[in-house]
C-alpha cells in the first residue's frame, strides 16, 4: 500500500520521505541563502585591506585576515557565491551544448550520429585537467566567465553520451513511430516526444555535475590558476607549512565549507536519483 501511494503521489512524495535527499536540500539551501543574502545585510568587502598588526580572528574580523590583510569571512561568503555560480554555470553550459548534440545524434543516428560521437570521444580522449590548465593559462587575467567557458566546453561530452544512449532506447517506442506516421516534423518529434522522455537521466545527474565543476575550479585555484575570490583560492593559501599549521583561519573554513557543499549536493543528487527510481534506494 505504501509503494502504491508513493507511486500515485510521484517524485515529490518519494523525495520528501528520503532523509539523505532532504538533508542535502537543507544544507544546500542554507549555504546558498548564506552566500547570497549575507552580503546584502552585511558590509562585506573582500578586496578591502586592513592595516593592523594582528591577523588572527577578533571581534572586528571573526575569521581573521589573510596574507594580504583582507577579511577572511568576507572572502568566504563572496568566494562561496563565486564557487556556486561557477558550478551552476558550467553545468548549464554542458546542458546547452550536450543536450542538442545528444538529441540529434540519437534521433538521426547514421553518419550524423557517428560524427557527433566521434567529436565527443575526441574531447573525452584528452586529460581534462591538462586542457583546463592550458586554456586558463592562455589568459593573463582569469575570471569566472573564462573558467565557466573552459570547463563547460570540455565537459559537454558526458551529457551528450547520456542523452544519446537514452534517446536510442526511446526511438524504439511506438509513439515515436506514430508521430512520424501522422506527418509530424522531425524537430517537433524531437522536442515533444523524444526529449521529454529522455531527459530524466540528465536531470538526475545534474547535481553531481555541479559538485564536479566546483571541485575542478577548486583544483585550478589550488594550482594558482583559478578565480581570485573563491573557496579554492582560499585553500591555496595553505601551500606554506606556517599557514597550514599556525594560521588555520586563513584556509580551514573554506575547506570545511567546500566539503559541506559537496556532501550536500551529492546527497541531494542521490535523493533525486532514488526518488526517480525507488529500486536503487532498496539496493
Amino acid at each position: 500500500m505504501e509503494a502504491e501511494a508513493a507511486g500515485r503521489k510521484g517524485f515529490w512524495y518519494s523525495f520528501a520521505r528520503n532523509p539523505k535527499g532532504m538533508t542535502g536540500l537543507v544544507l544546500f539551501g542554507v549555504i546558498v541563502l548564506s552566500v547570497f543574502l549575507l552580503p546584502v545585510f552585511m558590509d562585506l568587502d573582500p578586496s578591502a585591506v586592513y592595516f593592523v598588526t594582528n591577523k588572527a580572528p577578533s571581534a572586528d574580523h571573526i575569521l581573521g585576515l589573510d596574507t594580504s590583510f583582507q577579511d577572511c569571512f568576507a572572502k568566504l561568503v563572496i568566494g562561496g557565491r563565486v564557487s556556486l555560480m561557477i558550478g551552476a554555470g558550467t553545468s548549464l553550459l554542458t546542458l546547452v551544448i550536450g543536450i542538442p548534440l545528444g538529441l540529434v545524434a540519437g534521433f538521426y543516428q547514421g553518419k550524423i550520429g557517428a560524427a557527433i560521437n566521434r567529436v565527443s570521444e575526441l574531447f573525452l580522449s584528452f586529460p581534462m585537467m591538462v586542457l583546463l590548465l592550458l586554456l586558463v593559462a592562455v589568459f593573463e587575467r582569469v575570471n569566472a566567465m573564462i573558467v565557466v567557458l573552459a570547463m563547460g566546453i570540455l565537459s559537454w561530452p558526458g551529457t551528450e553520451k547520456i542523452l544519446y544512449s537514452t534517446v536510442l532506447s526511446v526511438m524504439n517506442n511506438e509513439y515515436v513511430e506514430a508521430a512520424r506516421a501522422m506527418g509530424k516534423r522531425d524537430i517537433n518529434i524531437m522536442l515533444t516526444d523524444v526529449l521529454p522522455n529522455s531527459i530524466t537521466p540528465i536531470l538526475v545527474s545534474l547535481p553531481f555535475r555541479v559538485s564536479m565543476s566546483i571541485m575542478m575550479e577548486t583544483s585550478l585555484a589550488f594550482l594558482g590558476l583559478g578565480v581570485t575570490t573563491s573557496w579554492g583560492r582560499q585553500i591555496y593559501l595553505a601551500t606554506t607549512m606556517n599557514i597550514m599549521i599556525n594560521q588555520l583561519w586563513m584556509w580551514l573554513p573554506a575547506a570545511i565549507a567546500l566539503v559541506v557543499i559537496i556532501v550536500a549536493i551529492n546527497c541531494l543528487g542521490e535523493g533525486i536519483r532514488d526518488s526517480y527510481d525507488p529500486k536503487t534506494a532498496r539496493r
